[in-house]
């Protein structure tokens, strides 16, 4: 069984040389359980059984000049809390927290040049998992970030 998901993506100029934009996107994995061999009585248990969610981007993306655009923005991912006092091992967090900032340059007509930058805040959680005897156990997963560079080049012929 695969996750499915929808995505609106919604754009706006401000002005000649400022673009406003927001993206939505809902992931629905109801169906998904990935199950295999764990400490349960039965034998084969759940190893990963995701949590449906919603991620939000806002943004803004300016026109410096003909050669240089920059872009700023944050964005807030799924919300994993189901209520439960412990969260999956594979993904043991509660929702995420992104900023980013980018630009592009466009050295000629055939090469330009982009790079981004985004730091995510991973929100606390416990994660649920066994103890070498085979008992439940909840270890913290907290104040944890992440950062991410993204360079790139589009080419054109």
């Amino acid at each position: 069984v695969v996750p499915g998901s929808m995505i609106v993506k919604l754009r706006s100029a401000l002005s000649p040389r400022m673009l406003a934009f927001a993206n939505w996107r809902s992931s629905q994995y109801l169906a998904l359980d990935v199950k295999g061999p764990v400490h349960t009585a039965s034998g084969l248990g759940s190893i990963y059984n995701p949590t449906s969610g919603t991620d939000i981007t806002l943004g803004v993306a300016l026109k410096i000049n003909d050669q240089i655009n920059a872009l700023v923005g944050t964005a807030k991912g799924q919300a994993t809390d189901d209520g439960s006092p412990t969260v999956n091992i594979l993904a043991p967090f509660k929702g995420t927290n992104t900023q980013f900032i980018g630009g592009s340059l466009k050295v000629s007509d055939n090469l330009e040049l982009n790079a981004t930058y985004s730091l995510t805040s991973y929100g606390d959680a416990n994660a649920g998992t066994l103890n070498s005897a085979g008992s439940p156990v909840a270890a913290p997963f907290t104040d944890n970030k992440g950062s991410r560079v993204t360079l790139g080049a589009k080419i054109s012929f």
